[in-house]
């Protein structure tokens, strides 16, 4: 696509570095996920893989077992009794991935290695003659799925086997020690910088979806922002002010975690979280039969722009956005994706690809998790080539789009109501202060009837205890006053003595010194 130089901005130097490769990502036929084509074994045969940011790990299924559960045989999969390079140490390891909020185990899974073969061509060279990527790296042979029981169905539609028809496997690709790094070890530190660019299948939008390696592409040089990237498991980063419609999704003096896998389709919100996005975005949103969770619809008929989720990767970052119309999908079990251009009401209901995350425990909360279909307008970075390793993002959305289209009107809340974030108004709590009650009608805190007739006795009270007080005062003082006036006459009548003596003193005194 031009062949345009890449470059990316170092956090410490300023020093700019070029992407030396990319790797072509392919959106699979239902655009649920991307994939990456690999040669795997000797002699290679021809994989398409889910390329996988939410795991560590490749998992390929087994010809003899998995293909077998397939509803099609478009594809094949992977016959290891074909290759002469295949080894298995003969161990187990039970594993498990997750699409959205619905996740399978490997049943039995073996612990193998293999050759596996990845085309990336460099920015610089003949593309006609493309490195390879070629290493011996570990693997698991799966040769059966089930789903675990703890998770409900996300989306439907014949369900998620079906849809793995689309692949052959995943190969994980989490930074920093994944199997995707350990094909790539041949390019050195190259492989610690990783950059994302997805976009939606043609003739949606025209170009290809890919992976860079090394930096950045050129046109988005500048325009990079970046957040710290935490491990706990998974490496997630923390998303700061999420808002949508003005309306924040989570405590702003908090960041709350996310992280960006490429397995799932949809984006992933905590359960409070998704109800405040409900309720500001022109959606309906129901549990269809054979459901469990929330779905929401945009209306047969309505125009398909939707507000925007914005957010910031660092507390007074640059404001990011993403935009929710890119979340809409096509007819469900449909491959024409024309619909995704948003440019126009259609005649069916459109289901917002808004996933409620589920946990085990209620008074817990996951992640925030973007989808591929999340990252449509998002080019996504990884930086692990310093001590502290980065996220970054940029908009691919012009620069002043709005990002408040379409929002529900705020609701208008009466006398001391507070307008809660998923757009209500909470009544007052009265009844946490003495002798107060809310007032229906006007929505205020008003005394309780039996206040007036309380605040009466209380006055009463207080007024004859005072009155008492007083009375006692004066009776005690009139007392102490009797009770000292003879001592007060004695004190004066020998003040006068002692003033009649004075001058007899005086005048004796006077006539000692003339003798």
């Amino acid at each position: 696509r031009g062949g345009g130089g890449v470059s990316v901005q170092l956090r410490a130097s300023g020093e700019e570095s070029l992407a030396k490769y990319r790797i072509f990502l392919e959106p699979s036929p239902q655009y649920r996920h991307y994939t990456v084509s690999v040669g795997l074994g000797t002699p290679k045969q021809k994989l398409d893989l889910v390329f996988d940011t939410g795991s560590t790990s490749m998992t390929i299924f087994d010809e003899k077992h998995f293909c077998k559960m397939r509803r099609t045989t478009e594809k094949s999969c992977f016959e290891s009794d074909q290759s002469g390079s295949f080894h298995s140490n003969g161990k187990t390891h039970t594993s498990a991935f997750c699409l959205d909020n619905e996740c399978f185990a490997a049943q039995t899974p073996q612990n193998a290695s293999d050759t596996i073969e990845i085309q990336a061509l460099h920015m610089s060279l003949d593309p006609a003659n493309p490195p390879l990527l070629k290493q011996q790296i570990p693997m698991r042979l799966a040769p059966n799925l089930t789903r675990l029981p703890m998770f409900k169905t996300a989306l439907g539609h014949g369900g998620y086997l079906h849809d793995l028809n689309d692949t052959q496997g995943y190969l994980g690709a989490t930074l920093p020690l994944s199997s995707f790094q350990a094909a790539a070890a041949d390019l050195g530190d190259d492989r610690k910088f990783m950059a994302i660019e997805l976009r939606a299948p043609e003739p949606v939008d025209v170009g290809y979806s890919e992976v860079h390696l090394g930096g950045i592409e050129k046109s988005y040089e500048g325009r990079i922002h970046y957040g710290e990237i935490h491990h706990r498991g998974l490496p997630f980063f923390n998303l700061y002010d999420t808002q949508v419609c003005g309306a924040p999704l989570h405590d702003s003096h908090f960041g709350y975690p996310a992280i960006i896998d490429t397995s799932s389709m949809c984006l992933t919100l905590p359960g409070p979280l998704f109800k405040i996005l409900a309720a500001w975005i022109p959606v309906r949103c129901r549990t269809p039969r054979a459901h469990r969770e929330l779905l929401c619809y945009l209306e047969r008929n309505m125009h398909p722009k939707l507000p925007h989720i914005t957010f910031r990767l660092s507390p007074g970052g640059k404001v990011l956005q993403l935009p929710l119309e890119d979340l809409l999908m096509e007819m469900a079990g449909s491959t024409d994706f024309s619909v995704l251009s948003n440019d126009r009401p259609v005649n069916f209901e459109r289901r917002l690809c808004v996933v409620e995350g589920l946990t085990e425990d209620e008074s817990s909360y996951g992640p925030i998790i973007f989808g591929v279909r999340t990252l449509r307008h998002l080019y996504t970075v990884f930086d692990y080539r310093h001590p502290g390793p980065l996220i970054g993002m940029a908009n691919r959305l012009p620069d002043g789009t709005p990002s408040d289209v379409q929002c529900k009107a705020t609701v208008k809340c009466k006398g001391m109501q507070v307008r809660e974030p998923d757009n209500t108004c909470s009544d007052p709590k009265c009844k946490e202060y003495f002798f107060l009650e809310l007032h229906d009608e006007d929505k205020t805190c008003r005394f309780q009837s039996q206040f007036h007739i309380v605040a009466s006795i209380f006055i009463v009270v207080f007024l004859t205890v005072e009155f008492s007080i007083n009375y006692v005062h004066e009776v005690l003082s009139n007392k102490v006053r009797n009770a000292l006036l003879p001592v007060e006459e004695e004190v004066k009548q020998s003040s006068s003595r002692e003033l009649e003596l004075l001058p007899m003193s005086s005048r004796a005194l006077n006539e000692e010194k003339r003798d």
